[in-house]
């Protein structure tokens, strides 16, 4: 549900609310509400600038299992954690998160000899903040992400992009995951506050096939460095769509 407002001939207002369901085979799993308030100006040449500050609310609808204490680990089958760690309580992920963010894009001149070629070229890059005040100490964290990209317009209706991004993740606490576990020996957890790199990457091509209707397929890659071996991955996704737009 969104409502715009124009406030001159280049700038443009916009509120919106979106709200989300999830369900994980018949059980409920994932409960999101997003406001986001976007101020957008339209320059002469120097193409479009977005202003925008958001709040998100997270509701999981799942919990974690409080891992048995230290004192109950002698002739135990599973690990066991430091003693009076709550981990179903610290790992509690819901909350509320504030954002604030900046982004342009700016249209790139086509050089002659690639006007066959390329319709169109537009660099977008942009500056996000954000904190979550997440219920579990877990999750609490200040986020810097950086974002870059290009986008194409190709002959025949095709659509090419890349993005990449970079965001520095700076946790409050130190996480209440081990980065080894044994059986019936209680792990030791670090004393330094959880932090983490993450850098991903995305390229689309997209084909229009009427005004509102278009197919692309789409690759994204994500890398996530911490400093929690729980934390470290990577990620591909590979996928084909369907896109309908309603405007």
């Amino acid at each position: 549900v969104y409502l715009m407002r124009r406030i001159d001939a280049n700038t443009l207002a916009q509120v919106q609310y979106r709200y989300g369901f999830a369900w994980v085979d018949e059980n409920s799993f994932l409960s999101t509400q997003i406001a986001e308030l976007v101020l957008s100006h339209v320059w002469r040449k120097a193409g479009t600038t977005s202003l925008s500050a958001d709040v998100v609310w997270t509701d999981l609808r799942f919990r974690f299992a409080d891992t048995p204490d230290a004192v109950l680990c002698p002739g135990a089958l599973v690990p066991c954690g430091p003693n009076g760690l709550r981990e179903d309580r610290e790992r509690n992920r819901d909350g509320v998160s504030f954002g604030a963010g900046v982004s342009h894009s700016y249209p790139v001149a086509v050089p002659t000899g690639l006007a066959e070629l390329v319709k169109q070229m537009e660099l977008v890059g942009g500056y996000r903040f954000r904190y979550l005040d997440s219920e579990g100490d877990e999750w609490k964290h200040f986020g810097h992400v950086f974002n870059a990209g290009i986008e194409v317009e190709l002959p025949m209706s095709f659509r090419a992009s890349t993005h990449v991004s970079y965001e520095y993740r700076d946790f409050d606490n130190p996480s209440t995951y081990p980065d080894f576990e044994m059986a019936d020996v209680a792990y030791v957890l670090s004393g330094s506050d959880r932090l983490e790199h993450e850098v991903t990457f995305t390229a689309e091509v997209e084909k229009d096939l009427t005004n509102q209707l278009s197919v692309s397929a789409r690759w994204a890659y994500l890398n996530n460095k911490s400093n929690r071996r729980v934390y470290d991955y990577t990620r591909h996704v590979v996928g084909a769509y369907l896109n309908f737009r309603f405007d």
